[in-house]
């Protein structure tokens, strides 16, 4: 199995329309107690918005031609989701949630981003590569600017949406930080408590003897001042001959710890076999923002030749970490199977059978603040049904084929896991659902 990209997950992630209602789902009942964490009894869930919609009152001429299935929810009760509109323009879109009443009502709606919107230092926006949203609303994003005007540097952007007001650049092409210049090649970024981590190339500064690199940077406080290079390329992964090669995606908590994909090759292998050209092999790690060099291996692929009690196994699309430090991932097996493990414990493999049929596919999944984690599979029975693990047992709360409202269409595709924020500290749920109409709807999950 090969490295798979948020893009790659959401392609493959779709999935058709059946099943029925099961318990759990709504607030008809299931499944409460047992475990680490306190599971809700069940879920009412409510459209935000819809295909067709304005997706900004105060923005009348953009209206969602389609989703692009990256949802956050933040703790001080702001959704973030993004879409494409008729004429082919790219948004990133925050609400302001009131759920004091009944239904849950929207208070305010904000443009953060927009295709050909003016940015901060004058460029104008086309599409951003990547962004993520943290525990406060604020967003980082890796922006490709319209380079018509003229520029002395080109590339992706990093910049910072803090407070709710508008980005600024954080780091740009030719920018220097220490001994080192941006290149403006990105390729991922995260936040968590205004902590920003992203991949990014670099090249020394002139006069300083080195190599261009691909690192991941750490931002604390998201200032490029006080920034730091966790780890590079050509670094060897701690106690190993394996040398770094590339990077994969990064996961981060509120508390400073990440897990990340990091590809690399051992360079007694590659003398061995007289190449120095050998295949990366995939590893996925754990540290600590502070103490990145005192990271711990969790897993790498039969490829590596890395002694230890790993788990063996090819990690694809990115793990997951919760508050509590433990990673979640997803392995491909030799037979093709995929195991979801939880740090050393394997959890689940498609295959397995249980109550809701034999799992077809599984998912990369969120985790909340209460240590619930919250994924998605297909089985033979169900084309899709979202799950929570409390740390013991497996609960189905939604399923295609459920009506979230009477009379309404039957769920079909669920899309969850393709960013870290879909929980908020109150247990609330946030995704996109295509319904068996066709159409496709932003929706908030409350615990009941």
């Amino acid at each position: 199995m090969g490295h798979m990209t948020r893009r790659d997950f959401i392609k493959v992630s779709g999935i058709t329309v059946g099943g029925i209602i099961l318990t759990g789902c709504g607030g008809g009942g299931g499944g409460g107690g047992g475990g680490d964490a306190l599971l809700p009894s069940g879920y009412e869930f409510y459209e935000l918005k819809r295909i067709g919609d304005v997706a900004d009152v105060a923005d009348s001429g953009f209206k969602i031609n389609s989703f692009l299935y990256s949802t956050h929810i933040s703790d001080n009760n702001v959704i973030t989701f993004s879409a494409e509109d008729q004429n082919e323009r790219w948004g990133i879109f925050q609400l302001g949630i009131d759920y004091d009443g009944s239904d849950p009502q929207i208070l305010w709606e904000r443009t953060a981003l927009k295709s050909g919107a003016l940015l901060d230092d004058g460029y104008t926006a086309e599409r951003w590569q990547e962004y993520d949203v943290d525990e406060n609303g604020n967003i980082a994003a890796l922006i490709n600017p319209d380079y018509t005007q003229d520029a002395e540097f080109f590339g992706t952007r990093l910049y910072y949406d803090e407070g709710l007001t508008q980005f600024q650049p954080l780091l740009t092409p030719g920018r220097t930080f220490g001994e080192r210049r941006c290149t403006g090649h990105f390729s991922n970024v995260t936040i968590s408590n205004s902590r920003i981590i992203t991949t990014l190339n670099h090249a020394p500064v002139e006069g300083i003897r080195d190599t261009q690199r691909d690192s991941v940077l750490y931002l604390p406080d998201s200032q490029l001042n006080n920034s730091s290079l966790l780890v590079s390329t050509g670094d060897y992964l701690q106690s190993t001959n394996t040398q770094t090669k590339s990077f994969g995606l990064v996961a981060l908590n509120s508390f400073g710890d990440y897990s990340m994909n990091i590809y690399g090759t051992s360079l007694l292998t590659a003398m061995e076999n007289g190449s120095t050209m050998a295949a990366p092999a995939s590893h996925i790690v754990k540290a600590h923002v502070n103490t990145p060099d005192d990271h711990q291996i969790l897993t790498a692929s039969p490829a590596s030749d890395i002694l230890g009690d790993y788990a063996s196994g090819e990690s694809f699309y990115g793990s997951r970490i919760d508050v509590n430090g433990s990673v979640y991932t997803l392995l491909g097996n030799s037979d093709d199977s995929v195991t979801m493990r939880k740090d050393d414990v394997e959890l689940l493999t498609t295959g397995d059978q249980t109550d809701q049929g034999k799992i077809l596919y599984i998912g990369p999944g969120s985790s909340g603040v209460d240590g619930l984690y919250y994924y998605v599979t297909r089985t033979d029975m169900y084309d899709a049904v979202l799950n929570i693990y409390d740390g013991t047992k497996h609960t189905p709360v939604l399923a295609s084929g459920y009506q979230l409202y009477p009379g309404g269409p039957k769920v079909g595709q669920i899309y969850l896991g393709s960013t870290y924020r879909h929980i908020d500290k109150e247990g609330r749920i946030v995704f996109c659902c295509k319904y068996d109409n066709g159409v496709t709807a932003l929706v908030v999950g409350i615990p009941s």
